[in-house]
């Protein structure tokens, strides 16, 4: 693939991801995960290649998209219900070598006034230290948490987290049904 279709194809998957951050819960919840994936595929060509997950598994939604050789994955990792909503979302990006390689995540600051409706997204950032300390549900994730560290991944992203209380943090699968901190990683406070 070369370098215009790279492009073409992150900027497809850009704007459908943040379609997805600010209508992809209320869609899903009124029409279903199959009226999610016509619009993805009708306005964008993008394609969900997992059944998205809203309200069920660890996420509180989880999209994955991908296009051209590059997935992305758009989770809606915490969110405080007070004042309205306020949420925390991470999009992640893989791509394949022949569509130009390598690894990258954005994280999205969002509110809404009801849970299965719109959202209105308040920043995009590529760095967890700028986003996460300017949100409340983001503040609320626990770099002592071993479930939280393997659902962000952050040794991943070690540009995106770099400063932040998550860098070089990671974790996995215990397989009894938890998750342990590994590598180089230490679990924080010990």
């Amino acid at each position: 693939m070369d370098i215009t279709e790279q492009k073409k194809a992150r900027q497809a998957l850009e704007e459908s991801s943040e379609w997805l951050v600010r209508k992809g819960i209320a869609v899903f919840r009124k029409d279903g995960a199959a009226a999610v994936g016509k619009f993805l595929a009708a306005e964008w060509g993008v394609q969900l290649w997992v059944a998205p997950k809203v309200g069920e598994g660890r996420a509180l939604a989880h999209f994955r998209t991908k296009f051209r050789g590059i997935k992305h994955q758009v989770i809606c990792v915490s969110r405080i219900e007070e004042a309205g909503i306020e949420e925390f979302w991470v999009i992640k990006e893989f791509a394949e070598e022949w569509a130009g390689g390598g690894e990258s995540c954005r994280f999205v600051l969002v509110k809404a006034g009801i849970l299965d409706g719109d959202r209105e997204i308040l920043s995009i950032s590529n760095s967890f230290g700028e986003a996460g300390g300017a949100n409340a549900a983001a503040a609320r994730l626990s770099a002592t948490d071993a479930r939280v560290v393997h659902d962000l991944e952050p040794y991943r992203y070690s540009k995106e987290y770099a400063g932040s209380r998550f860098e070089g943090l990671r974790s996995e699968a215990d397989g009894k049904g938890g998750y342990r901190f590994v590598g180089n990683a230490k679990e924080p406070g010990k």
